[in-house]
């Protein structure tokens, strides 16, 4: 790159930078922002949803700089970090094409396709998993072309080194080199790619055992757990409306590319390269492979938009080397980078003030310090509690720095406050438990929205999550309205249990492919046990029969599998999970 070139590179670069460092100080943080910084707040080498890179990241911002700007920090300076390691990709490519299209005009271009490049965009300030894994995606590709050129130890090292810190920054990182495996079957033949995921292996051990250690959540939870709905055809219509919204300036430039075959192309020169054809192939696989991969995955459940993000850094490659030489698509790219840049800035504006009478804007960006503080002062200095919502429970951890928890019953899915144990925080403590429905004793909580937040405070609350649960013997269904269910109890705990039955009740569920289609109404510790408390020495069982009355739409099931769970339901918090069913 001529100094030129250099110098304008950086003037982009440094302005978007500043952009970033503007809104990122500015917009509230989002739920799952603040969830990740709870991540943070307790570094290990993994967590229940995703691995631990954002956590690191969000850790040395915020340790820096302890506000929503130093929570960014990291994530707005490797998203410029990444745009200068693909800027130089992409030259480096053209050199070796001999193409030395390395003028005003490339650098123009390539600003222009980032601009096009609508979820880069998006991810361009926010601190999620996402941010390290387009960093580390831009790295990974970047390793790989130099390992094309030269199999040397560096290269080994270095291409082991970023599929590793991919890996540890999402999951998704797995299509990555998947895909990358698939596009050059050769690599499997060569001694250096196992050297390379050697490397991997090995950086990857300290997560690898934090999954074995905890049974493996993030495994079972996107593998099994997270996708437990039935079919909708409008997961895969949504989906590939969202997606070609989504990409559309790019499908608008592969239209235009199709429909100018014979217009004279500098990037024709020399296409015999096969080192750059194979990097290419890599990138088309990359590409659809990914969306390909997600649109699959929609008859399992409902797939986010942002899940393909990985998809635009081969596609910004490809399509560079498309217009490189073609002034018609030089054209339409100007004129879409120019149609959308103003719509991204007021995008952001959007994001920062709160102008647009839209519920789910304002439940997304606008639960800041205010919000907060509303609760905060209903609680009276006790600790919080939210029902069944983990990013409302980190938000307000964030704006207030207070202890707060998420409590999550088996209408709600697992999540990181599951493995910290909540219940030994609560111990007899008093909890101020926070809903967003109106109940019976609750009080209303202005939290400067149209609707309130309800709040009632819990004396001496205490939780048994880790309290086991099991089938004792044979289910008698003693007629045709009743069934007789023996259970046992024990538990983990390393001191003596007391179960208030004033507050306690069984309730009985009944399961369909891992879906809840009936309940029994509780049944009530105090009808089993003739005490007022009764206490559950550790490493000891309780033999305890449960008699329900069958829901009609259990009696009216025939000839098909019925699974039964059985849940300890305590106050307002519903039926906790515990282990064992």
């Amino acid at each position: 790159m001529s100094p030129k070139n250099e110098y304008l590179s950086i003037f982009w670069l440094s302005l978007l930078l500043l952009f970033n460092l503007i809104f990122g100080a500015w917009v509230n943080l989002i739920g799952d922002e603040a969830y990740y910084w709870m991540y943070a707040q307790n570094l290990d080498w993994g967590y229940f949803d995703h691995p631990p890179m954002i956590a690191l990241w969000i850790k040395i911002g915020y340790t820096l700089i302890p506000n929503t700007l130093g929570t960014r920090l990291l994530p707005i300076l490797f998203n410029i970090l990444g745009l200068y390691l693909l800027l130089k990709l992409i030259q480096k490519i053209q050199e070796d094409k001999q193409l030395q299209q390395t003028n005003h005009p490339s650098i123009f271009l390539y600003f222009s396709l980032v601009i096009c490049s609508i979820l880069y965009q998006i991810y361009g300030f926010i601190a999620t998993p996402d941010s390290p894994l387009l960093f580390f995606t831009i790295a990974f590709l970047f390793a790989y072309y130099k390992h094309l050129k030269n199999t040397s130890i560096s290269t080994v090292l270095l291409v082991g080194m970023t599929g590793a810190a991919l890996l540890y920054s999402k999951y998704h990182g797995i299509l990555v080199i998947g895909f990358i495996l698939l596009s050059n079957l050769s690599l499997w033949k060569k001694q250096s790619t196992y050297w390379a995921g050697l490397v991997t292996l090995l950086l990857l051990t300290p997560h690898l055992y934090w999954q074995y250690s905890h049974d493996y959540p993030s495994v079972l939870y996107h593998l099994t757990e997270r996708h437990r709905v039935d079919y909708q055809y409008s997961f895969t219509l949504q989906y590939l409306v969202n997606q070609a919204l989504l990409y559309l300036p790019f499908i608008i430039l592969a239209i235009s590319k199709w429909r100018t075959p014979n217009e004279a192309s500098i990037s024709q020169i020399n296409q015999d390269v096969e080192l750059v054809n194979t990097f290419y192939r890599a990138c088309y696989f990359l590409v659809f492979g990914v969306l390909i991969f997600f649109c699959m995955m929609t008859f399992k459940g409902r797939v986010e938009d942002h899940w393909t993000a990985i998809a635009c850094i081969p596609l910004i490659i490809l399509v560079m080397d498309w217009i490189i030489g073609k002034p018609k698509l030089q054209k339409h790219l100007k004129y879409i980078s120019l149609t959308l840049l103003p719509l991204f800035i007021l995008a952001r504006i959007f994001m920062a003030v709160d102008i647009i009478p839209n519920k789910a804007i304002k439940k997304r960006f606008f639960r800041g310090a205010t919000w907060a503080k509303g609760i905060q002062t209903a609680a009276a200095g006790q600790t919080v509690a939210f029902i069944n919502s983990y990013d409302q429970a980190a938000r307000y951890a964030f704006y207030t720095e207070e202890e707060s928890h998420s409590l999550n019953n088996r209408y709600w899915r697992k999540n990181q406050y599951d493995l910290w144990n909540y219940d030994k925080l609560m111990d007899g403590r008093n909890i101020f438990l926070i809903t967003t429905e109106a109940k019976q004793h609750y009080q209303a909580i202005d939290v400067g929205e149209k609707k309130p937040f309800y709040g009632r405070m819990y004396n001496n609350l205490t939780l048994y999550p880790r309290l086991q649960i099991q089938f004792k013997d044979t289910l008698a269904q003693t007629d045709q309205s009743q069934l007789n269910i023996p259970v046992k109890l024990y538990h983990e705990y390393d001191q003596v249990i007391n179960l208030d039955q004033k507050h306690i009740f069984f309730t009985v569920h009944f399961m369909q492919e891992n879906k809840i289609f009936a309940e029994t109404n509780a049944v009530q510790v105090a009808e089993l046990v003739d005490k007022a408390v009764f206490s559950l020495p550790p490493k000891q069982e309780i033999l305890l029969h449960l008699t329900v009355e069958l829901p009609e739409a259990v009696k009216n099931q025939s000839n098909t599998t019925t699974i039964i769970g059985i849940s300890l339901t305590t106050m307002d918090i519903g039926p906790i999970r515990h282990r064992g069913l």
